[in-house]
């Protein structure tokens, strides 16, 4: 028997020793983390150049917020 955790099960070997056996991707997961990854502000560079791509990133992070999140936000108040 394996323990389980996190989409994977880890067994040990009959040498006692554990590996994972088995890994269960988890498509919306996967997409929620990339959509509120700061490195998503680099698809902002040839628009905003890297010190812009830069700003956003920070500012989601100071903000709690995705960076999706942060431009729709500045479209809102009218900003870029």
């Amino acid at each position: 028997m394996g323990e389980h955790g996190g989409g994977f099960r880890v067994e040990r070997d009959p040498v006692g020793e554990k590996r994972v056996r088995l890994i269960t991707a988890h498509p919306e997961r996967c997409a929620e983390y990339a959509r509120r990854s700061v490195g998503v502000a680099a698809l902002f560079n040839p628009e905003r150049g890297f010190m812009g791509a830069a700003g956003l990133a920070q500012k989601a992070i100071e903000e709690g917020k995705s960076v999706y999140e942060v431009v729709e936000a500045e479209k809102e108040a009218g900003g870029q």
